[in-house]
């Protein structure tokens, strides 16, 4: 059972059974709703069962692949005597393009009882998006002094409240409840990211430790970036990956959620692998990063999801080229690379069978790039050696054509892209030959060239005689690799840094 099950299932009252977590993040996924499509007069209420109209669904939801569950959501809501009375009042939405920041937020009102504030989670808009990642390097963003100033407004408000939100709403929920005077009930907070060291401070923690929770999927990913000192619960999931973060796919079962006791396997990893990066970027490198990305969007006029869904090739490789051109300038930089490669290279050792064909997309998506890259160069270089130059535009054609046939007519079958991966490595590994054998003015790190060329070739070899049987093998030995090479120029990096 999920929360649309229990939604339509239980009949009820709140009177004869009170408020439970299942309720408040039916509600908090109910506040995904945009309701300023309605007639809404913010200074009156209004009720669910007003916004049974038609003509309005095509156009209520953020996210189309919701779309249909948020309307049987409302169906539910509706119709069942437990939520059909529930009133909604004071609702608030901004987006504010210009400070790169996202906020809603909605008070559910049942009679004399209790209100509930729901504060929204990251809707489609790049600005909220770009709030999302300004949490890694910021002690506060506007969302969440909005969220602040919001549950102000409930200061000596007679009525019990509780404040709750899921995703970056879980995230405003508990920090206006850790900054605000105004005594809560309850903080409900669902899979959010966490807070930086020392954001919330002790005292506050104190003031929220008896009458806080915290919920997570056991595949949870968003939940465990940064840090959320709180009691949290797992709750069992019919989804896995990323797609855990949908909260319809929660298990439910009566009144509560299902709850285990441990994170999946693929979650403890991505923990691991969230820790390491986090601590080997610094927070100004992390605000570089963001500000890079989505100062080139708005470049090119992407204020929404959707909006990416249209931008030309040209656009992404400009972004891509301009990100590379302003960041990969230093040692912190190279550390941000590295620790990437160990995520990747853990993840497909832990995961080879799932993870193979996102890499071999990856792969793809990479080819294509270095295929742009040499074709600029043939139109860059002043001084154009011809030789080199048509060896630069040649193999770029050929990286370019290999990419896009593959990724558009999903050429990843068994045999066929290991083939391909396979050449691909025997390519590279010969091509060092000449760097190791001819060169004499190679650098200090010809070992890690020698180990690359020596993996590269045998699993290329191995990929290209047994496409199917060796593929997992290959992928261990090379993903091994890939962790290796990542982590010893980590160390090699932070030596040189302390010396």
């Amino acid at each position: 059972m999920d929360i649309l099950n229990y939604t339509y299932n239980e009949q009820s009252t709140f009177d004869e059974n009170p408020l439970n977590a299942v309720d408040v993040l039916s509600l908090c996924q109910f506040c995904m709703i945009k309701l300023e499509i309605f007639d809404y007069d913010k200074s009156k209420t209004i009720g669910i069962k007003d916004l049974l109209i038609r003509e309005k669904f095509d156009d209520m939801n953020y996210f189309k692949l919701l779309l249909e569950k948020n309307i049987n959501l409302l169906f539910n809501l509706a119709s069942s005597p437990r939520f059909r009375e529930i009133k909604i009042i004071d609702y608030e939405n901004i987006v504010d393009d210009d400070r790169g920041s996202q906020f809603s937020a909605t008070t559910y009102l049942y009679e004399d009882k209790f209100k509930l504030i729901a504060f929204r989670g990251t809707d489609n808009t790049i600005s909220g998006w770009k709030e999302d990642f300004g949490m890694s390097y910021s002690n506060e963003v506007p969302s969440q002094k909005y969220a602040k100033d919001y549950l102000d407004r409930y200061l000596g408000d007679e009525l019990p409240i509780y404040v709750a939100g899921h995703s970056k709403g879980g995230n405003l929920a508990y920090y206006a409840a850790a900054k605000s005077d105004v005594l809560v009930e309850r903080v409900y907070c669902f899979d959010n990211p966490g807070y930086l060291e020392g954001v919330i401070s002790e005292a506050e923690k104190e003031k929220l430790k008896d009458i806080s929770i915290k919920f997570i999927p056991d595949h949870s990913v968003v939940g465990l970036i940064l840090n959320h000192d709180i009691n949290t619960k797992i709750i069992i999931t019919n989804s896995s990956y990323l797609l855990a973060h949908d909260a319809f796919t929660w298990a439910v079962h009566d009144r509560d959620f299902v709850y285990t006791n441990k994170l999946t396997t693929y979650s403890e990893a991505v923990k691991k692998s969230l820790e390491v990066t986090l601590e080997s970027v610094d927070e100004k490198t992390r605000e570089k990063i963001v500000e890079t990305v989505f100062l080139d969007m708005k470049k090119e006029n992407i204020t929404t999801l959707q909006d990416m869904t249209d931008v030309s090739i040209k656009s992404v490789f400009d972004i891509g080229f301009s990100l590379k051109d302003r960041l990969l300038v230093n040692d912190i930089s190279s550390l941000l690379i590295y620790s990437l490669i160990v995520v990747i290279g853990v993840l497909e050792i832990v995961f080879p069978n799932v993870i193979i064909k996102s890499v071999m997309y990856l792969l793809m998506g990479f080819l294509g790039v270095l295929g742009i890259v040499n074709i600029k160069r043939y139109f860059t270089y002043k001084n154009k050696n011809k030789t080199t130059s048509l060896k630069h535009i040649l193999f770029g054609i050929v990286l370019l054509i290999v990419s896009v046939v593959s990724i558009v007519n999903n050429v990843l079958s068994p045999v066929i892209n290991p083939s391909i991966f396979g050449v691909i490595l025997c390519i590279y590994s010969f091509s060092k030959i000449k760097y190791l054998v001819i060169d004499t003015s190679r650098d200090k790190k010809w070992w890690e060239q020698l180990f690359i060329m020596t993996i590269a070739g045998i699993t290329g070899v191995l990929t290209i005689v047994y496409p199917i049987y060796a593929l997992s093998i290959t992928y261990t030995v090379f993903s091994s690799a890939f962790v290796l090479v990542g982590l010893i120029n980590i160390f090699n990096i932070i030596y040189n840094f302390n010396k």
